[in-house]
């Protein structure tokens, strides 16, 4: 399935690194006006920050994470 959003990537040094299993870091965190970030984290130390009042929807990483491929 197709998910697009809006958030920050961080600790991304090289482009492969991005591609793995991400998993929930924490609780979800509450911002300003209402908001929440979902921060997840790979196994390459990658970590994806999605602001969920731009996405409209809600990011529920279940225990088994969630994977990222590029479309090859």
């Amino acid at each position: 399935s197709n998910v697009s959003g809006r958030g920050n990537v961080y600790n991304l040094y090289r482009l492969q690194d991005f591609e793995g299993t991400y998993r929930a870091v924490g609780a979800g965190l509450v911002v300003a006006a209402g908001g929440n970030v979902a921060a997840m984290q790979n196994q390459n130390g990658v970590i994806i920050t999605v602001d969920q009042t731009a996405v409209g929807f809600r990011v529920n990483v279940s225990a088994n994470g969630v994977t990222i491929r590029f479309a090859r």
